[in-house]
């Protein structure tokens, strides 16, 4: 059964005057950034859907943009090289710092300490400091190394929001998976090994040990699983030790690959409250799919068709009810999602039962969630001043089947 037209209707069409590339919301005003082939970054008002301010300063095009999680900030970056820090009350570009050698692929903000983290073609990562007054970029680490090895061009980069986390992913047809420690040295944990082609885009799920990738030819799911047991040391910092044992990543699975885009996966991103993800692709649609934990399946719940050139980015508002995308139609698109928040988005996902992936291994009944305060966690609250439980999903040893326990 199709999709009602109804369902996630079409709020506004904004246009520029180039592709475009990215698409962000700021966390609490009414706010969307897009970042376009025409060298501009353009804010608009999402109620009333209208143009506050364009910000001109980039010489090629911005591929990039990023709201900073608390302060009125948004950062761009382009292929000139150079990332931007804007205020976005006064429209005044506060700091230019040039951050990669072959153009800025992605940049993006630490929840919560003054970090930020830029990738670029050919070159290396790098994890940045912000001065108070966001004026200042002071490079903090460059020198990261995959598994002994130089990493390669980056397409897309993130923050885990709560954990000391950070995911790459290149062109290499692999996402990798870093450890921050408090002193800002950085370390290789695994990869996700995704396709032939390169990987696109990544996204970490708010809370659960779960990533989703966007390739050249699907949407696919990984799982996290930690080894308890395991204990590497990097030195004779203590707070880096105790970090290892508490994040010794045993593997990366992928738990599911979900068919159905006809080109590349260019975006990917989680909902921020509903068990849903979005993908964005050069195919021209924007596929939503659902998590069916009593189905033990994951479900295409609706295609939008709405963008009718290939897709370059989506993202969700932070609280769930507006959708964007951006394209190469020299427009981006809002969508109203307020459905996928309510019964009905239920609904939708049984209605598309016939494209369902099946996920066993992640909602079977050896599967729980254990919440816990590691001594880890403890060491972080030190630094960001957060409190509360993390949450992992962990095999229970005593209802593991011999099949499970052979395959682990």
């Amino acid at each position: 059964m199709s999709q009602k037209k109804s369902d996630i209707p079409i709020v506004a069409t904004l246009e520029h005057s180039g592709a475009v590339r990215s698409v962000a919301f700021h966390s609490s005003a009414p706010l969307l950034a897009t970042g376009s082939e025409d060298g501009t970054v353009k804010l608009w008002n999402t109620n009333t859907q209208e143009c506050v301010a364009t910000l001109v300063g980039h010489h090629r095009q911005v591929v990039s943009v990023a709201f900073h999680p608390t302060a009125d900030i948004l950062m761009s970056g382009s292929w000139d090289n150079d990332v931007k820090l804007w205020d976005t009350n006064t429209y005044m570009c506060l700091s230019t710092r040039k951050v990669q050698n072959y153009g800025v692929s992605c940049v993006a903000f630490h929840p919560s300490k003054p970090f930020i983290v830029t990738s670029g073609f050919m070159d290396f990562p790098k994890l940045w400091q912000l001065s108070p007054d966001y004026t200042t970029l002071t490079l903090m680490n460059e020198h990261w190394r995959n598994n002994g090895e130089s990493h390669p061009s980056v397409n897309c980069v993130a923050f885990h929001p709560s954990e000391p986390f950070i995911v790459t992913a290149g062109s290499n047809s692999k996402a990798t998976l870093w450890l921050l420690f408090p002193d800002n040295k950085v370390s290789w944990l695994g990869d996700m090994n995704c396709s032939r082609g390169e990987v696109n885009s990544v996204a970490f799920h708010p809370t659960l040990p779960i990533l989703v990738t966007g390739d050249s030819q699907n949407v696919k799911l990984w799982q996290i699983i930690y080894n308890q047991r395991s204990m590497v040391s990097l030195g004779s910092n203590p707070q880096n030790t105790d970090m290892m044992r508490w994040y010794s990543v045993r593997r990366i699975d992928c738990i599911a690959v979900l068919e159905g885009h006809q080109k590349s996966v260019t975006s990917v991103a989680f909902h921020p409250t509903a068990p849903v993800i979005v993908s964005g692709s050069e195919d021209k649609t924007v596929k939503l799919w659902r998590l069916l934990p009593d189905e033990k399946s994951v479900v295409c719940m609706a295609t939008l068709t709405g963008n009718y050139k290939p897709v370059h980015s989506v993202a969700f508002h932070p609280n769930g009810r507006l959708l964007a995308s951006g394209n190469s139609g020299k427009t981006a698109v809002l969508w109203d999602c307020r459905v996928l928040t309510t019964e009905r988005q239920h609904e939708m996902a049984l209605m598309r039962g016939v494209e369902r992936t099946l996920v066993p291994r992640l909602f079977s009944g050896r599967a729980r969630y254990l919440p816990y305060m590691s001594a880890a966690s403890h060491l972080l609250n030190k630094v960001t001043g957060q409190r509360g439980p993390k949450f992992f999903l962990q095999e229970e040893p005593a209802r593991r089947t011999a099949a499970a326990a052979a395959a682990a």
